[in-house]
């Protein structure tokens, strides 16, 4: 895995907070602003913690439990960081800013297809000759 890649989707994931939090501040007003300022947080902090993991992992080549439990723990405490926000801010708010992950994994995912950057092997998920 490249860091052209993984830097191309970190930009998109930061990239796409802006309108989400946008948005709800224009829809809902400075409550639902504030819960999604803290969902978008929530969200980079998610994807720059998969981030170094899986960079580590593959620097590494990590086969066991280390690195992957890593990865495990971080759901707990991203549920965790999500129950207690939820407690916090405003839930449409928070869930907007929460989708930030998901918009820039999808955008930078395409961003990199459409510019023709992404193949089988930077997916990791065909080896070579595997194709149907």
């Amino acid at each position: 895995m490249e860091h052209r890649i993984v830097d191309t989707i970190t930009r998109w994931v930061g990239a796409s907070t802006l309108p989400l939090v946008v948005i709800a501040f224009v829809g809902g007003g400075l409550e639902r602003g504030l819960g999604a300022i803290a969902g978008a947080s929530l969200a980079m902090l998610n994807w720059l913690v998969i981030r170094w993991v899986v960079m580590a992992i593959v620097r590494r080549g990590d086969r066991g439990f280390g690195l992957t439990s890593v990865l495990v723990a971080k759901i707990g405490f991203v549920l965790a960081g999500a129950a207690i926000l939820l407690r916090i801010f405003d839930a449409t708010g928070l869930i907007l800013g929460v989708s930030a992950l998901v918009t820039g994994l999808f955008g930078g995912a395409l961003h990199l297809h459409f510019n023709g950057s992404l193949n089988a092997q930077d997916e990791g998920v065909l080896g070579a000759g595997e194709r149907d």
